[in-house]
């Protein structure tokens, strides 16, 4: 047993590959072409508008939130009394309202880090970010707690005369020398209103995109429904058949003039058509009456024996014809090489005969030059 190893197709190297994926690309009907370019434009705008929509708003909430943490902070500022002995801060005796929705964690330290006052008792984690900083000024920090992002806002409120200040055990109320106001709010419902933002921004426009893409189609094929209407007449179009004319839309537009250019360019093909018949007709019969007179002529010579003189007449009269059949010949071979600055003789005029054949080479040039020698043989 002998086995024959079949030859394997070469594989076709990477240019030709993608030469073939361009060429798919533009096998593509225009519709589908139109279709994709429109599509994609809206989906780069879309794509704008979503990353802008969801910038813009993400800066908005952080900066609400970052007023409202500065609005907390003013108040418990404001809570605070500053007296001559100290800073003054009682938590029975002030209850605050803060305004805003939720209500944010807060907590009040004085200068050694000790807590006198908060919201909850979450508060205590707050400890680690009460270190006093310079007067009046505001720090934030972002955390996470429990796993979720949280901002903690920080300021620090300095007695003006810390000198004045006397120790807390040699006073009757508690005065410091400085206090600490510290705020945190959660970022996780700000993050959870870009995420429904974010799946709302992708669902209309994945909606708006697919009927996008149903209405522009149907736009594309409709607006370029006379163009295949066009193909299908041009396609039926025969050289039987030339007086087929293509319908030409009434809307003045581009598909007008190419309409009224391709019935126009039809037009002149059939009326070359028709000289190229009359010509072949005639050129037949030209050709054919010569020629039966040479072969009657021969034929006749050669029924019987004949003197020289009679054989030479015979030969004259066949070289006559055989000449008129040579500038025929020449005038046809003339025919064919012209091109489209050649001078046509008039349809009504017979071109195969002698005189109008000399007549019209005589007058025919081609780019200022003769188009041909003419000898007689």
């Amino acid at each position: 047993m002998y086995s024959v190893n079949k030859p394997t197709k070469p594989e076709q190297p990477l240019e030709r590959k993608l030469d073939a994926g361009w060429f798919a690309w533009f096998i593509m009907t225009l519709t589908n072409r139109l279709t994709l370019f429109h599509l994609a434009t809206l989906a780069v705008v879309q794509v704008a508008f979503a990353a802008s929509s969801y910038g813009l708003t993400r800066a908005m909430l952080l900066r609400q939130l970052n007023e409202r943490s500065g609005n907390t902070l003013d108040t418990l500022v404001a809570a605070a009394e500053v007296e001559p002995d100290g800073l003054d801060w009682e938590p029975e005796s002030r209850k605050l309202q803060l305004s805003g929705g939720a209500q944010p964690v807060w907590a009040i330290f004085d200068g050694n880090g000790r807590r006198i006052d908060g919201s909850i008792d979450q508060a205590q984690s707050l400890e680690s970010y009460a270190t006093p900083g310079s007067d009046m000024e505001q720090a934030r920090v972002e955390v996470v707690w429990d796993k979720q992002p949280w901002w903690i806002l920080r300021r620090t409120v300095h007695h003006p005369h810390p000198e004045a200040v006397l120790d807390g055990r040699q006073q009757a109320k508690p005065r410091h020398r400085t206090l600490v106001f510290l705020t945190a709010w959660p970022l996780a419902p700000v993050f959870e209103t870009l995420q429904t933002l974010l799946w709302c921004i992708v669902g209309l426009s994945t909606a708006v995109w697919l009927a996008a893409a149903f209405a522009g189609r149907w736009l594309c094929r409709r607006a370029l429904a006379p163009v295949t209407r066009m193909a299908e007449s041009v396609g039926a179009i025969t050289v039987d058949d030339l007086g087929e004319r293509l319908a030409v839309p009434k809307t003045h537009d581009e598909l007008h003039e190419l309409a009224t250019s391709f019935n126009g360019l039809l037009n002149r093909l059939q009326e070359s058509f028709a000289r190229q018949s009359r010509f072949t007709g005639e050129a037949s019969h030209q050709l054919r009456t010569p020629l039966s007179a040479m072969l009657g002529q021969i034929e006749v010579a050669l029924r019987r024996e004949r003197p020289p003189e009679e054989y030479r007449r015979a030969l004259g009269a066949a070289h006559a014809q055989a000449e008129r059949l040579s500038r025929i010949v020449e005038t046809l071979l003339f025919l064919a090489r012209a091109d489209a600055e050649a001078s046509l003789p008039s349809p009504n005029d017979s071109i195969f005969s002698i005189g109008s054949i000399d007549t019209w080479k005589a007058g025919t040039i081609i780019r200022g030059k003769p188009t041909c020698c003419w000898t007689r043989h």
